[in-house]
Parts: C-alpha cells; sequence; structure tokens
C-alpha cells in the first residue's frame, strides 16, 4: 500500500509539473501595420484579445509600424536581437528576409494542417526558393476597375472591355475634350514611385499572351519578349492617340469621375471609392484585365502580405498555434477570423470558406478581383531578394514609353540590363 501510495503522489507530482510548465507565461509580439484607428486595425486588436482570454498564459504584444519601415525594423531587430516573434510583411520583403535568415520556413507538419484552408494561388504569394514562409493574408490580384455611370453616359454596355481592341474603342468614346482642355479621359496608365503599381498594369497586360518576368529558376530576365514588348507598346499606342493618361496618383481622377477605366494595384481601391460616397461607389465595377484579342485566358499579376515567423524567436510552437488559429480557425458563420478583418480592408479572401461565405465576394465592384482568384488566374509578384527594385526598373521602362516616346525594345533592353545586374548580385 506504501509503494501505491508513493506511486500515486510521484504521479500528481509529474502531473503538476506537467501542467505548470505547459501553461507557463508568455509573451508573443507582433509587427503589424494595421493601425487600431481603422476597422481592420481594431478588429485584429479585438481578436488577440480574444485568445488571450482564451489562452491566459498567453500575451501578445501589438506594435505598429508603417508599411515603410517594416522591412528596415526586422533587418536590424534581427542583428540587434530585438525582433518581434511574428511580423506582418509585403511580398516583395520575402526574399530579403528570407536569404538574411532573419524568417523562417514554414514547419512541414503545419502546411500539412493548413495547406487545404487556402484559395489557388493565395499560397505562391509565400512561396520562395521551394519553400514557404509564412500565412497569406492581403490578397491583391489586380483587375480593371471602371465608371459604370460615365459607361452610360456615352452608351456602353455594362460590361468591361474584353480584348485591348475593346479597351481602345471605349477609352476613345469616353474621352471627352471641351475646347478648354480634357474634361473626361477615358483610361489611365497608372504610375508609381515605388513601381509596384507599374509592374501590375504590364504584366498583367502581359502574361496571357505568354510573357514572363523572370526564367522558371528566377535567376534569369525573361521579360525582354515579344508579349511583353506588345504590351508596352499598346500602352504607349493610348496615351499617343489621346485616349489615356499617364501620371501618377490617378485615384484622384477615378474619384472625381474625371477618369474611366484603369488597371487598379488592388480591391483595397474599394476603400477610396466609398469614401466619396456611397452613390459615387454604387457606380463602380471591376472586370478581368483586357487580354490581346479573343480566345486568350485573363491573367492577373497579384501581390500580397503574410504572416511571418522570426527564426529566431524562442516561442515559434506558441505563435503557430495563435496564427493558425487567427488565419483558419473557422467560426459558425462559415468565416475566419482574420478573413473578417480583411474584409473591413477590401481584400480579396483568401481561405475556401472565406470565399464561401465572406459578404464582400457578392460586390458588383469587386466581381473583377474575385474572378482572377476563383479561375486562378493570378501571377504571383516575384519575391526575389531586391524585388522592390526589380519592380522600379520595370516603371523606368514604361515612363520611357508612355512619357518620353520611347521604343519598348529599347525600354525593355534598359530595364532587363538592371533586373539581371540585381540577379546576379544574388545568386552568383
Amino acid at each position: 500500500m506504501k509503494v501505491q501510495r508513493t506511486g500515486i503522489a510521484l504521479l500528481l507530482v509529474f502531473a503538476v509539473g506537467t501542467v505548470a510548465w505547459a501553461q507557463a507565461p508568455v509573451t508573443l509580439t507582433l509587427l503589424t501595420h494595421y493601425n487600431v484607428g481603422n476597422p481592420h486595425g481594431a478588429a485584429l486588436a479585438e481578436y488577440i484579445a480574444e485568445y488571450e482570454q482564451l489562452n491566459p498564459h498567453v500575451k501578445i504584444d501589438y506594435q505598429f509600424i508603417t508599411n515603410d519601415m517594416i522591412l528596415e525594423r526586422l533587418m536590424v531587430g534581427a542583428a540587434a536581437g530585438t525582433i518581434p516573434d511574428m511580423a506582418h510583411i509585403a511580398g516583395y520583403m520575402l526574399g530579403d528576409l528570407a536569404e538574411a535568415g532573419v524568417i523562417a520556413p514554414m514547419p512541414d507538419g503545419v502546411m500539412e494542417q493548413i495547406g487545404d484552408a487556402y484559395v489557388p494561388g493565395a499560397l505562391q504569394l509565400t512561396e520562395y526558393a521551394g519553400r514557404h514562409w509564412g500565412y497569406p493574408t492581403e490578397y491583391m490580384p489586380r483587375a480593371l476597375v471602371y465608371n459604370q455611370n460615365l459607361f452610360d453616359r456615352v452608351g456602353l454596355p455594362s460590361q468591361s472591355p474584353a480584348t485591348w481592341e475593346d479597351l481602345r474603342e471605349y477609352a476613345a468614346r469616353l474621352t471627352d475634350t471641351n475646347p478648354d482642355g480634357t474634361s473626361t479621359m477615358g483610361f489611365g496608365v497608372g504610375l508609381s514611385s515605388a513601381g509596384q503599381m507599374g509592374f501590375g498594369m504590364l504584366f498583367s497586360l502581359a502574361y496571357p499572351s505568354g510573357g514572363r518576368f523572370l526564367s522558371e529558376d528566377g535567376k534569369q530576365a525573361a521579360f525582354n519578349s515579344p508579349a511583353v514588348s506588345e504590351a508596352l507598346g499598346f500602352l504607349g499606342e493610348m496615351v499617343s492617340a489621346g485616349y489615356a493618361d499617364a501620371r501618377e496618383w490617378l485615384i484622384l481622377q477615378m474619384r472625381a469621375a474625371s477618369l474611366a477605366m484603369m488597371i487598379a494595384p488592388g480591391p483595397y481601391w474599394k476603400t477610396e471609392f466609398m469614401a466619396v460616397g456611397p452613390e459615387f461607389y454604387a457606380g463602380m465595377r471591376s472586370g478581368p484585365v483586357p487580354v490581346a484579342e479573343a480566345g486568350l485566358t485573363p491573367a492577373a499579376a497579384a501581390y500580397g502580405w503574410l504572416f511571418a515567423v522570426t527564426e529566431a524567436s524562442p516561442n515559434k510552437d506558441e505563435v503557430y498555434a495563435f496564427l493558425n488559429w487567427l488565419n483558419t480557425d473557422v467560426l459558425p458563420d462559415g468565416t475566419t477570423r482574420m478573413g473578417n478583418v480583411l474584409a473591413h480592408l477590401g481584400s480579396i479572401p483568401v481561405t475556401v470558406d472565406d470565399l464561401r461565405t465572406q459578404e464582400i465576394v457578392t460586390d458588383p465592384f469587386m466581381a473583377g478581383f474575385v474572378q482572377a482568384v476563383a479561375n486562378n488566374w493570378t501571377f504571383a509578384d516575384p519575391v526575389a531578394p531586391g524585388a522592390l527594385d526589380m519592380y522600379k526598373a520595370i516603371e523606368q521602362a514604361i515612363r520611357d514609353v508612355v512619357v518620353e516616346g520611347n521604343s519598348p525594345n529599347n525600354a525593355l533592353i534598359a530595364a532587363e540590363q538592371r533586373v539581371q545586374a540585381l540577379l546576379d548580385a544574388v545568386y552568383r
């Protein structure tokens, strides 16, 4: 009997010790560009509070940072030993952070748990060097956005142009030139200092015809091709014909109803148009990016954001448990918590459950973006180290053609040299 009591006592001590160890207090740090003063940031903070209530031993330190400072913060923090456990990063940061060993590749066991939860194409946004590096969040395929009220004014149908020829015809009819200048422009060629807008526009036009940015192994520039040259030439022709305006901040012209159509950098423009007012937003629509000729399958260059776990985190198991719960745990209404956060932002749902249940997918403005995802028409933007500089090289090629009037071939040769030098610096 004494032996039995001793054995039971030892088991109790072991059990209590195990519980105490499992429930040891832990603080996780989350770095994100979501400000709690915005609806999507407030929603994320509420879910963090819910997780803390469900898991009393876990506290999550919510750290806000502007998106332009994230990469530097993580690189410097890794060197200084002051890095968060998890971070919300843009796709273009992925290659730099992975090559530097700042973020950890997703464990095979975690990928087995979550892989089937995501829509086709979403996980491509998290892939680099044959591994996945996080949980996809914002999903931003490009689409043609247009003002249906302006279409109605000139008798155009309630549908987006399907081909480049259709786009040219629509833009010509929509362009309204008055004696004192152009009051309405048919199409906009969006420019930006960061380069992502131009990259997405050009390659959404070129992908259906076989254009590609990089080789299959990601080590060679592949865009100096007929398909990309023709797409770039088409943009130049639209501007020179007077049917398109090429400039930065074209969102302002869209909001003022002085621009009828452009290839939008993502569905988050929903919030821009809603800010004008409900009546204005009710007239905004989107459709697939037009293709060079009938019969081709549309394409949408796509970028996104992801939650990545840092390599130096001492709490990886707890971090993965939280991120699984946040991103893939299905609520009674069929949505996920992160899906609800993203709905505030105007992002396409990235999980299968959210694509089925989120109300945002039935919004007429979201149609073109949703089609791209549902039909798996998306091509992930490159995430190699130096990706942002590569986008800028393409941006310069676009400017050389649509602003300076240079030939597409010469512009692409110059861009190819810049991009290949960036690739060689990484891979050779």
